[in-house]
């Protein structure tokens, strides 16, 4: 079983498979994503300590143009320094569609409060 905030998840559970199977490596803990309501983010993490973001997505036609997005900017992100993370794994084909990510460094823009939202230090973080 694994413990995360969607409660004990079922060695024999089709989504945990379907994230093995993807990524080759056995899920130790997968956490829902508070933010979010159109489609569904877990925050994962494999046996081995990586950590991934699994994104499952009401609609095909976005998830494939996510990913046409994402691949378009790809090249102009790398000059630029912005990070954008790897697509590791998708299956739009699937129902529903999902795309495995890699975690980028530092804290999901929605959860990070004043700082996320402002772009900088808002002077709401001591020293």
């Amino acid at each position: 079983m694994i413990a995360g905030s969607l409660g004990l998840v079922e060695a024999q559970d089709p989504e945990r498979e379907q994230i093995e199977r993807a990524l080759g490596r056995p899920v130790a803990a997968a956490v829902r994503a508070a933010w979010g309501f159109t489609n569904r983010t877990d925050m994962v993490t494999l046996a081995d300590g990586q950590r991934a973001v699994v994104q499952r997505y009401r609609h095909r036609k976005e998830a494939g143009y996510r990913l046409r997005v994402m691949q378009g900017l790809s090249g102009p992100a790398i000059e630029a320094g912005i990070p954008l993370p790897r697509v590791r794994e998708s299956g739009l084909d699937d129902d529903p569609p999902w795309v495995i990510y890699d975690v980028l460094p530092g804290m999901p823009v929605p959860e990070a409060g004043e700082l996320g939202r402002a772009g900088r230090d808002s002077g709401t973080r001591p020293g």
